[in-house]
């Protein structure tokens, strides 16, 4: 086994891998009447060490600017990401099930043990302490191994670098639906270390979905230098979600999370070689709770990483690294007895990319998973770019994986022991060009994505329901993102996005869906952010549904440099949609607030 793990490693370690950049728009960190404008960039490849063919960047400031709550409301306005169900984990990407596009946070990949399908939960985490969040498109399997199957959720917690200096701000909002929204954020720095400290607490009572919701969040962040060369950051995060479930009276949920993240970063004497070792754990218990009986099930997950980045010369960079996971899940349903199950992965994988010619890159890499309940699999992606006057063009070519989850698997009403990984093989090609300059940013590219082995859930009225590899779908696109900057403080970008599916008679992603949002502030102290939804029909496994377009806007007006009232308008119109039969999102609903900052 060791000399078997030697020989892998050498092998990832000779291999290349693709890697992409993030185009900006002109002065991204201006500021215009007191707020900043920075518009949601849809990416492409460059030289450096990213992991994407096609990526959507969202800042700290473009969280801010939506005004929304959750992590939900924030992706749904991204290219090529639809959200289908209000109630439960439906974020998809280019079409793929939820559970095929994983949280990754700082780096580490989160695989909810504790949930059916592996599926994160957006609807629960708040954007409050996040930095950043990018949406990384098609399979991700060399750099984020098991469940990048069509892209990956790609989180910031920890800030890059130390920020000195002390400040504390306030925030809370009243609104529909007894609505009340409270955040408090602590920040103190000095040149070697910073401390950040967040409290978030949010409660309503409606609409159907979210009765009697109740969602707290305490995250804590420390970045400390030790030398030149050293630096370590830690991130500490604890979460309580409680509510009840849409169907039946009697019947309320609670998710408890506490999550754990400590990184420590090593810089060579020739600034050439980083290096970074990551240790992370995530708890999730889910209780269930209808009278007279109580469903327990707790996800358990311990992550460490460790990672290379050398840069051989101005034209060429290597990177590579192991990732080893143990995930463990208990099932304590009342229709099922007790369940006990764990198991680990080892990844080893490299990645380089090299410049041909100043305007052409070349992107190579590979991976292989040892898991120990399935056997050995590889995973392979590379990457070329070509760089014209004010065109990029890129291509790339990616696989992933996704195992079963425990449900899956061994759920003693519904499991299927026999299920296999489900694998994915992506291809991306498009453009960016860059227009009067830079006042118009255009990226397209088409998308093809093939997946085997797909797991679905098989229903039978005589009671034999359970999970079943379906067997392969197609999924293929295009995508389109247009960003305008009229003046210096107003910019507009519109999306569209065209999901076409093969082999998979029912799914609730509409083929035809856009966007549009914008960034104003006509005075120093006005800031107005409207933005609209424009969705096609679908067809779902409850029954079709139409197409629909809802507004909302987000307003901002300073009235002091340390003070802020804040309105957010969902639904401005009062539109009556759905996109799963039987769930109406609200209608209009409007909240308010303070903002106070010292």
């Amino acid at each position: 086994m060791k000399n078997s793990q030697q020989s892998l490693l050498i092998l990832s370690m000779i291999s290349l891998w693709p890697t992409v950049g993030r185009s900006s728009a002109p002065d991204p960190n201006a500021k215009a009447g007191g707020y900043a404008l920075p518009p949601i960039t849809v990416t492409a490849p460059r030289f450096n060490t990213e992991a994407s063919s096609v990526s959507t960047i969202l800042s700290q400031d473009d969280l801010k600017q939506t005004g929304k709550p959750f992590l939900r409301q924030v992706l749904e306005q991204s290219p090529g990401v639809v959200v289908t169900d209000q109630s439960a984990p439906s974020l998809r990407l280019r079409g793929s099930a939820p559970r095929h596009s994983p949280v990754v946070f700082d780096g580490i990949s989160t695989l909810d043990s504790s949930s059916i399908d592996g599926s994160f939960d957006y609807n629960t985490l708040p954007t409050a302490a996040l930095k950043s969040v990018r949406v990384i498109k098609g399979p991700q399997g060399v750099l984020y191994g098991d469940g990048a199957v069509s892209g990956i959720i790609d989180i910031t917690t920890l800030t890059p670098e130390i920020e000195p200096g002390t400040s504390a701000t306030l925030k809370n909002e009243f609104g529909s639906f007894y609505t009340r929204r409270t955040q408090v954020d602590l920040h103190h720095g000095k040149e070697t270390y910073h401390l950040d400290l967040t409290a978030h607490s949010f409660t309503c009572d409606g609409p159907a979905y979210r009765k009697n919701f109740h969602n707290a969040l305490l995250t804590g962040t420390a970045l400390y230098r030790l030398s030149d060369q050293v630096q370590m950051s830690t991130h500490l995060q604890g979460q309580r979600t409680i509510g009840k479930l849409l169907f039946g009276d009697d019947k309320h949920f609670r998710i408890n999370q506490l999550f754990f993240i400590h990184k420590t970063k090593f810089t060579g004497l020739s600034d050439r070689l980083v290096q970074s070792l990551s240790f992370s754990h995530n708890t999730t218990d889910r209780f269930y709770t209808a009278s007279p009986t109580d469903d327990h099930f707790r996800g358990r997950t311990s992550h460490l990483l460790y990672r290379a980045l050398y840069t051989a010369t101005s034209k060429a960079t290597f990177q590579w690294g192991l990732d080893g996971r143990r995930h463990k899940g208990d099932i304590h349903a009342s229709f099922g007895g007790k369940l006990h199950r764990s198991s680990d992965l080892l990844g080893i994988y490299a990645q380089s990319a090299y410049k041909i010619t100043p305007a052409l890159q070349i992107d190579l890499g590979t991976r292989v998973d040892k898991h120990t309940d399935f056997h050995d699999l590889w995973n392979f992606r590379s990457g070329v770019t070509y760089t014209l006057s004010n065109t990029l063009l890129y291509t790339s070519y990616g696989t992933g994986h996704k195992s079963p989850s425990y449900y899956q698997r061994f759920d003693p009403q519904y499991g299927n022991t026999h299920l296999k990984r489900e694998r994915s093989f992506g291809f991306d090609s498009g453009f960016t060009h860059r227009a009067f300059k830079d006042k118009v940013i255009v990226d397209a590219n088409l998308f093809h994505t093939h997946l085997t082995n797909y797991i679905d859930f098989k229903w039978s009225p005589r009671g034999h329901s359970h999970y079943v590899q379906q067997g392969n779908i197609t999924l293929q696109g295009a995508e389109l993102s247009i960003t305008t900057f009229p003046s210096s403080t107003l910019d507009v970008t519109g999306t569209y996005t065209f999901t076409h599916t093969k082999g998979l008679a029912l799914n609730p992603v509409p083929q035809h869906f856009g966007t549009l949002t914008a960034s104003w502030s006509p005075t120093a102290k006005l800031f107005l952010a409207p933005s609209l939804r424009l969705s096609g029909s679908a067809k779902t496994g409850l029954g079709p549904v139409s197409g629909f377009s809802v507004v909302d806007l987000n307003t901002r007006y300073a009235l002091s440099p340390w003070a802020a009232f804040t309105c957010r308008i969902d639904n401005l119109f009062n539109k009556r949609y759905t996109q799963i039969p039987g769930q109406i999102p609200p209608g209009f609903s409007i909240y308010s607030g303070m903002e106070i900052s010292i």
